[in-house]
């Protein structure tokens, strides 16, 4: 099979890794893993079990950006 990069293609996925949601909140991925453990990040999907990749889904997104308006505005005017 060829890599995607090679062909073009675009690999469709559930969602963002933790990495890419933290680049895209501006915020360290640790701070993202305090939040989850904290309770006051997204909710997060590991499909392959205890050592699977951790997802976490548009709607899990969503729901956060809906639930802390006010932090996702400080995150926002920090960038």
């Amino acid at each position: 099979m060829s890599r995607p990069e090679v062909t073009g293609r675009k690999l469709s996925r559930a969602g963002k890794t933790m990495a890419e949601f933290a680049r895209s909140y501006n915020v360290t991925r640790r701070t993202l893993e305090v939040w989850i453990k904290d309770g006051r990040g997204p909710a997060i999907t590991q499909p392959g079990g205890k050592f699977g990749r951790i997802t976490i889904t548009e709607q899990s997104e969503r729901e956060w950006l809906a639930k802390h308006t006010k932090l996702a505005a400080a995150i926002a005017a920090a960038e």
